[in-house]
């Protein structure tokens, strides 16, 4: 038996940046593979979210 998959996409990353484009993809179409050595939302995630949203914040002036 051959259990060979194809992906279009290969996702390194399990945070939210990983996930929401993974799902982004997906809807599109897409067929995505994640992989995380850690699992999903085991690693940056939580530093990447919080310095994300300071750069979108109500005090971030663009210059």
């Amino acid at each position: 038996m051959n259990t060979a998959q194809t992906h279009d996409v290969i996702v390194i990353g399990a945070g939210i940046i990983g996930i929401s484009t993974a799902l982004k993809l997906q809807s599109e179409g897409q067929n995505v593979l994640v992989i995380d050595r850690e699992g999903i939302a085991q690693g940056a995630s939580f530093g990447n979210v919080f310095s994300a949203l300071a750069c979108h914040g109500p005090h971030h002036k663009n210059s």
